[in-house]
């Protein structure tokens, strides 16, 4: 891990302008400009970005660094268990090491032998968000929890989450599906804080 470490210093600066000649030579006389490509209607992107451009170089993120615990992510629909299935573990051989199941249906116990064929629970995350109504994530854990059980998983060691919105419930309610994913899944988490909801397009980003 040091090597890496001392490997982000070992280069020397190069400036925007060095960078900008060679990518100018790079492209035969086409201008920079047809790089750029939109996000939607509003939102240019420059595809060069260098540090240069910014004011304050913030520090690089070392893997050493305390609080570091990432994971690498796969998000994947599920209306069908199998090619799911499938998805997930391609996702898994490129170095996956969280899935985030959106389910569209509830799931029988044949779909839940389908999605986790070959797929040992207690080396990754499962993040489960039901997509559907009525929504019932305590059930949801213990469908999960015996499934892992009957495939000899600790329930202790399957790491996770449940997503459901606590601005629809009561305070008690929201205590209530926390407290109950947790004893059926210690490791789980059932309270998170997401932004997506409150994202209305790149005009609201500094809001």
């Amino acid at each position: 891990m040091e090597k890496i470490d001392r490997l982000l210093f070992s280069f020397g600066a190069v400036t925007k302008q060095e960078w900008l000649a060679k990518v100018e030579k790079d492209l035969k006389g086409r201008p920079l400009s047809d790089l750029n490509w939109h996000l939607g209607q509003e939102m240019l992107i420059d595809p060069f970005s260098h540090v240069d451009d910014q004011n304050n170089v913030p520090e690089p993120i070392l893997r050493t660094a305390a609080g570091n615990n990432w994971e690498i992510g796969e998000i994947i629909p599920v209306y069908d268990s199998v090619q799911a299935n499938r998805w997930a573990l391609d996702g898994l051989q490129g170095g996956v090491e969280a899935i985030r199941f959106e389910l569209f249906r509830e799931l029988s116990s044949s779909d839940w032998e389908q999605l986790f064929q070959d797929i040992d629970l207690a080396l990754i995350s499962v993040h489960l968000v039901e997509m559907y109504d009525p929504k019932n994530p305590i059930q949801l854990a213990n469908q999960l929890r015996t499934y892992g059980v009957g495939q000899g998983v600790d329930p202790a060691l399957i790491n996770g989450s449940i997503e459901f919105d606590p601005e629809s419930l009561s305070l008690d309610q929201t205590a209530e599906i926390a407290v109950g994913i947790h004893k059926l899944l210690p490791a789980f988490k059932s309270l998170h804080v997401d932004g997506s909801r409150h994202y209305f397009g790149p005009k609201g980003v500094g809001q």
